[in-house]
Parts: C-alpha cells; structure tokens; sequence
C-alpha cells in the first residue's frame, strides 16, 4: 500500500472541506509558513534516507571486501590421497 493510496477515497467534495478546514483552523497568514516547513521537513528526511542507503551500502562494500579477504586467508587443501590405516581394525 502506497501512502497516497487514502487520496483514492477521497472526492473533490471531500478535498474541499479538507481545504477550508485547514484555511480555519490557520488562517490565511499561516498556511505558507506551514507548507514551507513541511516541504523543508520532507526534504531533510529524503536527504536521511539517501544518507542511510549510502552508509548501508558503504558497509555492504566493507562487509564484502573483508569477506574475500578472509576467504582469501584460508588454506586451499590440495587433491591428494587420503591413506587410511587399517591397523586399528579389530578382528572378530
């Protein structure tokens, strides 16, 4: 569900009403100081979530990057014969 999915319910009717609410409740003077935070409040949480994804993926490449070189770090086992002894076998 997408956030703006509620607007579907509402009609111009509706918007209308939603309008001259907000027009009483704060004036005429005050609904730009209101919009003005709100797009400055939007914009500073878009510019933390753009902040946290780059330091998400900045760790991912760190994460990544220390991962190969463990890997890296391991001993490879060459492909040569087990020999297995066969002295400790008990006879019955």
């Amino acid at each position: 569900m997408r956030p703006t999915d509620f607007l579907a319910f509402l009609s111009g009717q509706d918007l209308m009403i939603v309008g001259v609410l907000i027009l009483v409740l704060f004036g005429g003077a005050k609904i730009p100081q209101l919009m003005r935070g709100l797009g400055r409040g939007m914009g500073e949480f878009k510019a933390g979530i753009e902040e946290g994804k780059e330091a998400m993926n900045a760790s991912m490449r760190d994460v990544d990057h220390s991962s190969n070189k463990a890997i890296d770090a391991v001993p490879v086992a060459h492909d040569e014969p087990v020999h297995v002894d066969d002295t400790t076998k008990t006879h019955s």
